[in-house]
């Protein structure tokens, strides 16, 4: 809980950062900004079962900007039949082996392509968004 308030944190205040960056420079944006509903509902989660790596949660780094989302995962090493997507009319699964969920907030129809790499104990999902 704490870890994820850090987090959203951490995201209100690089958001802020941009906005004020944007207005020294002159580069003010005309959209409007989104309201907190849709930003909350927009947020990636992780369901852990079990344990993977040594005994311990997998490690796992998300990234996103404006161009694509990239999950980065240590976990047992896996094959490819282990990874499943499937995607519901708000949200996408990622599903890892038998010990990790991943949902992102929309379809993969609303995104553009996802790209899977497996090093073994490394993990790594690419997914880029669509242009609008």
């Amino acid at each position: 809980m704490v870890n994820s308030n850090f987090e959203e944190a951490l995201l209100n205040i690089e958001a802020f950062c941009r906005v004020l960056a944007d207005k020294i420079s002159g580069k003010e944006s005309c959209s409007e900004p989104d309201p907190i509903e849709k930003l909350l509902k927009r947020k990636a989660t992780f369901e852990f079962y079990g344990r993977s790596v040594e005994g311990r949660e997998p490690l796992i780094d998300f990234f996103e900007d404006e161009k694509e989302i990239k999950i980065l995962a240590l976990v047992n090493p896996l094959s490819k039949s282990e990874i499943a997507l499937n995607s519901d009319t708000d949200f996408t699964e990622i599903t890892i082996g038998d010990h990790l969920k991943i949902k992102l907030p929309f379809t993969i129809a609303e995104s553009g392509k996802v790209h899977v790499k497996n090093f073994g104990w490394t993990f790594e999902i690419t997914v880029e968004k669509a242009i609008p």
